[in-house]
């Protein structure tokens, strides 16, 4: 037995009672959705056509959510359905950038991860889901796709059917019939500044164009409010008494688009007027959508609803106070190869210390941004082994306990096992901070982040992390200066390296269209005043020139601690930009 949607959509009309229907079942908050009919329109005026998705969980035989879930809070069931089990959740948020389908969401009342279940409560007594029951078209039909008899199978059977994002490999059971490309596809559609009933939610989901700004006084108003509502327009505008006409503030709109007016309210005071922006006539091939005319396309989304952007700054914080910590034993580990480590207080007590004290800042940052912190135990109970969350927990603890040993042997005066622990610290040092590679390469809808070179990008960051943060405390501490120079060497190596991967990044091809949008959004879009300026200059040129006349200039030592400070800066710029810029891309 296995379960599975088919979704004709064209029977479909765009009603919506599949997703009140799953509402009103599952008692799903307001502002989330278990499944949601979005909606494309397409055509140029007035050749133009609406065209609708039902989208929900997908239910897939290879999910990468039940993968990445640390605690079997998602599981599959027997019948192929994807279930979950909300008492096991501990709010990680990791299923969410799993799910290629943005299918999941976090529910407000509970702080625990919901979706699509299939209405397994229903199918157990016999009954078919809340929303095929609904459905006025009968656009909707599940059933066991293995029973070569039912309606669903003789259908995927006949007909021609699509699923989403097959190149992503999770099979899923929710298949598509009659679907067209742009509605299916959500790159293939312009980004949206306004929806029909709504506006996009940029603080949720990230979108490379941001909404106008609508100033409050002056907002549209809706029918009821004309009738009961006076406006005053500001004194001086339009006539010597105050009334008269008047444009509220506008701001330029985005490229390529112009903003048509929305709303005329006749008040007591005069006529106050929604934002209009002058442009030259419109195209012939611009398309109207949502109250917009938007050129480069010829459909647009005029419905969709919004998405939390799961991993917010605390992660970017984790990834860069994790490289500090490995990178600072990896740095130790590199003075004592060149005999630099017995005798400095750099090197014998504060580089073990700086990577104990930065790993348990990262665990701590790790548990800070779960939606259930208090769960955090069940990640050591209740393990799922192909999670790289647990994996790289037990990394963290095995990495804190060789740097808690190596500092104890400090303290009591043990001799012998720093050469014991030495070889452990080293490789699980690498561990630590590459094992987030495999973790985001779990994170199956950005593809952003499935780089081949984010291992070795990570062992580089952590390199710089912790030859920058050694830099400056060695610079406060006084340490002599050849332990000095084999830190500006090795700072001014991972500078090169990392600039080097990020530009590789960011410049060379990439293999689809998903992580070409996410990449321009760091070069060229939003984010690229902080790329540029903030990383690039403040981060990696002006580090490397202090670098470099320290070296020269070997007399003093400020300008390469300066140099680290804004190098370790920059690398953290670079985390929190480089976590948005892999979730801007919408992916339904």
């Amino acid at each position: 037995m296995r379960y599975g949607f088919v979704i004709d959509q064209r029977k479909c009309i765009g009603c919506h009672a599949c997703t009140t229907a799953c509402k009103s079942e599952h008692q799903v908050p307001l502002g989330v959705f278990r499944t949601w009919v979005k909606s494309v329109e397409k055509g140029s005026f007035p050749n133009t056509r609406r065209h609708f998705l039902v989208e929900r969980c997908n239910h897939c035989e290879n999910a990468p959510c039940v993968k990445i879930c640390p605690t079997k809070a998602l599981y599959k069931r027997p019948d192929g359905i994807v279930d979950f089990n909300r008492d096991s959740c501990i709010g990680c948020k990791s299923c969410m950038e799993a799910c290629p389908y943005e299918a999941l969401y976090i529910d407000p009342a509970t702080d625990t991860a919901a979706k699509c279940n299939y209405c397994a409560h229903r199918v157990e007594a016999g009954l078919q889901p809340a929303c095929v029951v609904v459905c006025p078209e009968q656009a909707i039909i599940s059933g066991d796709l293995e029973d070569p008899t039912s309606k669903i199978a003789q259908l995927i059977g006949r007909e021609n059917v699509q699923v989403r994002k097959p190149e992503k490999g999770t099979k899923p059971q929710l298949f598509y019939i009659g679907a067209d490309q742009t509605a299916v596809n959500p790159e293939a559609t312009a980004s949206s500044i306004g929806y029909m009933w709504s506006q996009p939610n940029t603080h949720l989901h990230g979108r490379e164009t941001p909404p106008v700004p609508v100033a409050p006084a002056y907002r549209p108003l809706n029918f009821a409010e004309m009738l009961t509502t006076t406006v005053e327009a500001p004194a001086g505008a339009g006539s010597a008494d105050g009334g008269g006409e008047y444009d509220y503030p506008t701001m330029p709109p985005p490229k390529g688009r112009t903003l048509i007016p929305l709303a005329e309210v006749k008040t007591t005071t005069g006529q106050v007027r929604a934002a209009s922006v002058p442009s030259a006539a419109p195209s012939p091939h611009l398309s109207v959508a949502a109250g917009l005319l938007s050129s480069g396309t010829d459909a647009q989304v005029n419905y969709n609803i919004s998405h939390e952007r799961p991993w917010g700054f605390l992660v970017a914080l984790y990834l860069w106070t994790k490289s500090i910590g490995a990178g600072a034993f990896m740095i130790l580990a590199l003075a004592l190869g060149f005999g630099l480590a017995s005798d400095t207080l750099l090197f014998n007590w504060l580089a073990p210390v700086v990577g104990l004290v930065f790993i348990a800042l990262t665990t701590a940052l790790l548990v800070l941004d779960l939606r259930h912190p208090e769960r955090f135990h069940y990640i050591l109970l209740r393990s799922n082994w192909t999670s790289w969350l647990v994996l790289g927990a037990y990394i963290l603890m095995a990495y804190s306990a060789v740097m808690g040993l190596w500092l104890l042997e400090r303290l009591l005066g043990w001799t012998g096992l720093e050469s014991i622990l030495l070889w452990p610290g080293v490789i699980l040092a690498i561990m630590a901070a590459g094992y987030s590679a495999f973790l985001f390469g779990q994170a199956k809808g950005r593809d952003f982040w499935q780089s081949p070179l984010l291992a070795p990008h990570l062992l580089i960051q952590a390199t710089l992390g912790g030859s920058g943060v050694l830099l400056i405390l060695g610079f406060i501490t006084g340490t002599n200066s050849t332990a000095l120079g084999l830190l500006v060497w090795t700072l001014l190596a991972a500078i090169v390296a990392n600039l080097t991967v990020v530009l590789s990044e960011l410049f060379v091809p990439h293999v689809n269209n998903h992580a070409t949008r996410a990449a321009h959004v760091l070069r060229s879009g939003r984010l690229s005043q902080t790329f540029w300026w903030g990383f690039i200059l403040v981060g990696a040129l002006i580090p490397l020139g202090l670098l470099i006349t320290s070296l020269l200039l070997s007399t003093s030592a400020l300008p390469a601690a300066l140099g680290a400070l804004l190098a370790v800066a920059g690398l953290l710029i670079y985390e929190r930009i480089w976590i948005i810029a892999g979730q801007e891309v919408p992916l339904s």
